[in-house]
């Protein structure tokens, strides 16, 4: 951003960049008709006539007040080695055959001080980068930490080695698959 712009916040978290002129306007209450259509537009602005508009710009602000949970959600990116050209892909890569790009032995200790030492009762792990390195044996789950019970870590390699109908078939034996015929009624069980 530019020296002569700034960077206005509203209580909801959004942001857009502001000229001097503008701010001297906004912090007189001067602002001209324009600059309202301009900040109620963006939803940085209230029309006391917009009940519906009200209720989202608050429903905002309570969400950015509220306290966060515990971490339940982690990227792992364990290695950028990898050959194809994904579109929809955020992580760098680098050839197949290149070194430095995967974990060190030190790395994946702390990263899995860091998923033991979680105070959560699950958590949604995402492997990105590396996807092509991953089918020829460099990487490679050999031990399930978060699972206490010895079905559970059988499933999850299930599950990882693509052997869906296995894991399915032991959380069956396990009465752990439950039906419904509403989500209602789902969550209700």
């Amino acid at each position: 951003m530019s020296a002569d712009r700034a960077l206005v916040v509203n209580d909801g978290g959004g942001f857009f960049s502001a000229s001097p002129n503008f701010l001297d306007r906004l912090s007189g209450d001067a602002l001209s008709g324009s600059d309202r259509r301009f900040l109620i537009e963006r939803g940085h602005g209230l029309d006391n006539a917009d009940a519906l508009g009200e209720t989202a710009y608050l429903y905002n602000v309570a969400e950015r007040l509220t306290l966060a949970g515990p971490l339940d959600y982690l990227i792992l990116v364990p290695t950028l080695r990898c050959n194809l050209s994904c579109s929809y892909c955020q992580v760098s890569r680098a050839a197949l055959d290149q070194t430095g790009y995967d974990w060190s032995d030190a790395t994946l200790k702390a990263v899995l001080g860091l998923i033991d030492g979680l105070p959560g009762p699950r958590i949604k792990i995402e492997f990105q980068g590396g996807a092509t390195a991953e089918r020829h044996g460099s990487i490679e789950i050999t031990e399930i930490r978060r699972q206490r019970e010895d079905w559970q870590r059988d499933a999850t390699r299930y599950l990882a080695t693509e052997r869906t109908e296995e894991a399915i078939s032991a959380y069956g034996r396990h009465d752990r698959i439950h039906a419904a015929e509403t989500r209602e009624d789902a969550r209700a069980t």
